[in-house]
């Protein structure tokens, strides 16, 4: 076998390859250079070749190796007529990982039904083997090509007989194109510096209902005004689409999503300044699902809300204020499908502009997440929900705040949470929170905190502290600066109003804090009806005032009962109890059967009511005054077991506002010998499931009892 290649490399391309007797057509290098390869087998050998040679004029524009990022093809003596019988190759080759654009500005050449005897060949690679892309002649221009890969490899031929003008091309490095997916893009050459003068388009589809999100993964493009190089993005699919952002310079573009179905994207580069460029990755995501946020305040719901939210969504907001901001995150609704470790449908927030930055949290179910403020000007919210079920969602609000300012918050919900910045995660350097508790008139504030973790060591707490004070002001009384591992006592308000600050200094950090308020109770006596709160004597934790008479009835969720649990006692101690005391009363009232009478120092035990509601009277007489109680109720409904009632009702916990979580409540209700029981739901909302595998009612009918349990998730 004898080949010939068109220069001296093994990638040059090949003349020829002849094997029997027929005697070769002449061949025509390119260049100065030619490859001749014999090789002869171990078997049957013959009289061999004889080559004869010689040096000729190259003919301009026949063939040749191309790598510079853009040029032009010509066939041989163009643009006059073409000699017969030649053949040329042109290789194309560019960096790796770039594609190759042809277009082809003049064709004239021989016609012919299948181009058989003048005609330009072009295939998608390097050798002559590669994959045809199509072959030309006659006058009709071929529709721009573009490679696979970062070569081509163009093979110009003319017979003996009719020659015409030839063939002209532009070659230049691809960019732009169309998209659809997910899939990432960059600019020519990257990361290597981009070529001059270059612009590329690109156009990013996908399919109805959804849209485009686009999230820059480098950036460095030549800076300024943006009048020299840059990128410039559009909501929809031309350049006359409005205007998304036009950016320059070495700072990493926010997130950007469309409004609509397509993404127009523009690179374009001067014959300056040159430099690395962008490698940015697309995705789709549902039509309200996920945006980039950057006004200094807005809001964010869960798509489709009120209404349910789509399975298998993947949402990701990206909240961006100015530098120098905090970002507080309010929720004003929740419900997402309950698992305990949140691993179906749940929402979490980060801190920073993607989810490797530090977790704020992970949550579902219905209980509505604290408000949240992030450590700097960027947070992450990302939504993702299962095949299965689905709730109505989430709405929150955002704001900007000043980081040197305004870190705190005023609340006025009767109930609630609040946390140090970036809880559970460390708490930045140098903030200075002021929280602010308003309840109802007439109302006192406790304050419990279930978590706490703070630089320093009592009670001098220089560095990092809590301090809080008994009122609305910072001139308030001061109750008590705290700080370390240890957490402050129950604290009880003498107002309405309780003022909090934080202090963190520039240097060690720790994890922080999360506190609870209740301020549902009175300064002396009320009407209590959450499932679970507080009362204290009033005063607490000063000594109460002589000759108080002060009421507080319990009242929870009927079919339920009530639970009493005491964290301090201290009222004047008598052998009877006839002077300073506490009567605990099983009812609604103080002529209901008495569970307990209290004085003295000792702690007591729990007390447990008999049906749903607890009546305290608090009497104390006109000599000693001593430091009062404070104490914590919550409605138990598990075992309950109601008898010999001849009608009653029986309510989740709540009852009418949403249950709880992770609840689990069974009553057996039993009627006297050689009766039955009717029994009607009233009022009945549970979460939907196909087979009630998360929340539900179980009701077991017995002789002469039923039984009935109810589980939430």
């Amino acid at each position: 076998m004898l080949q010939i290649r068109d220069g001296l490399l093994l990638e040059d391309p090949v003349l020829g390859k002849y094997c029997n007797t027929a005697s070769p057509p002449p061949l025509q290098t390119t260049g100065p250079t030619a490859w001749i390869h014999f090789h002869s087998d171990f078997t049957v050998s013959d009289r061999g070749f004889h080559i004869t040679y010689t040096t000729s004029p190259s003919d301009p524009g026949c063939g040749g190796t191309f790598t510079d990022s853009e040029g032009i093809l010509i066939s041989p003596n163009w643009p006059n007529d073409y000699a017969h019988n030649r053949q040329c190759f042109y290789l194309i080759t560019l960096p790796p990982g770039e594609q190759v654009a042809l277009n082809f500005t003049n064709m004239d050449l021989e016609n012919h039904s299948d181009c058989s005897f003048d005609y330009v060949e072009v295939r998608d690679g390097r050798m002559e083997t590669d994959l045809l892309i199509g072959k030309y002649c006659g006058s009709t221009l071929p529709a721009p090509i573009r490679s696979s890969s970062n070569s081509l490899w163009i093979r110009f031929k003319s017979d003996s007989s009719v020659s015409r003008a030839g063939f002209r091309a532009a070659y230049s490095i691809a960019c732009g194109g169309i998209l659809s997916g997910t899939g990432v893009f960059r600019s020519p050459y990257h990361p290597n510096p981009y070529p001059y003068n270059k612009v590329c388009e690109w156009v990013i589809n996908q399919q109805e209902g959804y849209v485009v999100t686009l999230n820059f993964l480098s950036f460095d493009v030549e800076g300024g005004s943006c009048s020299f190089d840059f990128v410039e993005v559009r909501d929809g699919p031309s350049p006359s689409s409005t205007l998304l952002g036009k950016f320059c310079g070495d700072q990493i573009p926010p997130r950007l999503q469309s409004t609509q179905e397509s993404m127009y994207i523009q690179f374009s580069t001067d014959s300056s300044v040159n430099n690395h460029g962008f490698e940015a990755a697309y995705d789709s995501a549902i039509e309200g699902c996920g945006d980039t946020l950057t006004s200094p305040s807005g809001t964010i719901t869960s798509p489709g809300h009120p209404t349910n939210y789509p399975h298998g969504a993947n949402c990701t907001w990206y909240i961006s204020v100015l530098p120098g901001n905090l970002i507080r995150l309010v929720f004003d609704s929740f419900n997402l499908e309950y698992h305990a470790n949140c691993n179906y449908d749940y929402l979490e927030v980060y801190d920073g502009t993607g989810t490797t930055g530090n977790k704020t949290g992970r949550y579902c179910g219905r209980s509505v997440p604290p408000s949240i403020t992030s450590a700097d000007n960027q947070m992450t919210l990302l939504f993702v929900t299962d095949s299965s079920l689905s709730g109505e969602g989430f709405s929150a609000s955002y704001v900007s705040i000043n980081a040197s300012t305004d870190c705190g918050e005023s609340f006025s919900s009767p109930t609630g949470t609040f946390t140090s910045p970036s809880y559970p995660n460390n708490y930045p350097n140098s903030r200075d929170c002021t929280y602010k508790i308003i309840v109802q008139l007439n109302m006192q504030i406790m304050l419990n905190f279930t978590s706490f973790e703070l630089e320093g060591t009592p009670p001098f707490c220089s560095f990092d502290f809590v301090e809080i004070r008994d009122g609305g002001y910072e001139t308030s009384p001061l109750i008590g600066k705290f700080c370390g591992s240890q957490r402050p006592p129950v604290v009880v308000s003498h107002s309405n109003r309780l003022w909090i600050r934080f202090h963190s200094d520039p240097s060690i950090t720790s994890h922080g804090f999360i506190a609870h308020w209740d301020g549902t109770q009175t300064g002396c006596g009320g009407t209590l009806t959450t499932a679970s709160g507080g009362l204290s004597s009033p005063n607490y934790p000063l000594p109460y005032h002589p000759n108080a008479e002060c009421y507080w009835n319990i009242k929870t969720s009927q079919g339920s009962q009530v639970q009493l649990s005491f964290s301090s006692f201290h009222l004047e101690s008598s052998s009877s109890c006839s002077y300073d005391y506490l009567a605990v009363h099983d009812g609604n009232s103080s002529s209901a059967p008495e569970l307990a009478r209290l004085c003295g120092t000792e702690l007591p035990r729990p007390i447990n009511s008999s049906s749903n509601q607890l009546y305290i009277k608090l009497r104390t007489d006109s000599s000693v005054n001593t430091g009062g109680f404070i104490a914590f109720y919550n409605t138990k409904c598990h075992n309950i077991i109601i008898s010999h009632q001849h009608q009653g009702v029986i309510e989740s916990l709540n009852f009418p506002n949403n249950y709880p979580d992770n609840s689990l409540c069974s009553w057996t209700v039993q009627a006297s010998s050689g009766n039955t029981i009717n029994y009607t739901f009233t009022a009945f909302q549970l979460e939907d499931t196909y087979n009630c595998n998360f929340d539900y009612i179980k009701v077991q009918i017995y002789t002469q009892f039923y039984h009935i349990t109810l589980r939430t998730n």
